[in-house]
């Protein structure tokens, strides 16, 4: 992944990287599993890049002064969605990389026809698996734009539904810990922006749709 040079916070945050050349480019070969050490940094590293200007001087450079950017935690709602969209596109990128696609390889792996050495058998499973945490990110961008878009009550249902292992799904350890948590401290403070609007002007009808008032495609 790297840090666009359009982004208006280039210089600083290319600083905070070290300021060395390339500093602004990362590698990492990361697993689905949202748990492992080195898939949180790639999504510490996402988030950094994805930080804007009021983030960078807050939350991003607590972090640098006191832990690290290597343990950068959820920052907003705009901030996370900013860094599935990033994911995803660099996992597009890589798979562009591939002369055959994830649908071709498991063709080729169950294909009676094909002789298959064992050696290319096992490099094929290897490419087959890389492509698979590639797909991930990019579904994982679908679930979470789509999760982001539902009403408060649906978010809540669908959160309780993971909470109770009635879904199970690939995706369902980074939503709950992630992305629920965003969303109710989205709702929160939209909450009290409208509630403190409407008292400002003497009226304290309610938002009966009960939806976050932004479209994650804007964020």
């Amino acid at each position: 992944m790297e840090l666009p040079e359009t982004d208006p916070l280039f210089k600083q945050k290319h600083r905070q990287l070290g300021g060395f050349r390339g500093a602004q480019r990362k590698k990492f070969q990361i697993p689905i599993d949202y748990r492992e050490k080195v898939t949180k940094e790639a999504y510490a590293f996402a988030r950094f890049c994805q930080a804007s200007e009021k983030e960078f001087t807050g939350p991003v450079a607590s972090y640098a002064l006191n832990v690290s950017i290597k343990e950068l935690d959820q920052i907003s709602l705009r901030n996370e969605v900013g860094v599935v969209k990033m994911m995803a596109a660099e996992a597009r990128r890589v798979l562009a990389g591939f002369d055959t696609s994830l649908e071709e390889d498991n063709k080729l792996l169950v294909d009676p026809n094909q002789k298959l050495t064992m050696n290319i058998r096992n490099c094929v499973l290897m490419r087959r698996g890389e492509k698979e945490v590639l797909h991930y990110y990019i579904d994982l961008e679908k679930e979470v734009l789509q999760l982001v878009d539902r009403s408060w009550d649906q978010i809540k249902t669908y959160a309780a539904q993971l909470h109770d292992n009635k879904l199970r799904g690939p995706f369902d350890f980074y939503i709950v810990s992630v992305i629920v948590p965003l969303l109710k401290a989205e709702k929160d403070r939209v909450v009290d922006l409208i509630g403190g609007y409407l008292h400002a002007n003497g009226s304290d009808k309610e938002n009966k749709e009960n939806k976050l008032p932004f479209s994650p495609k804007d964020v």
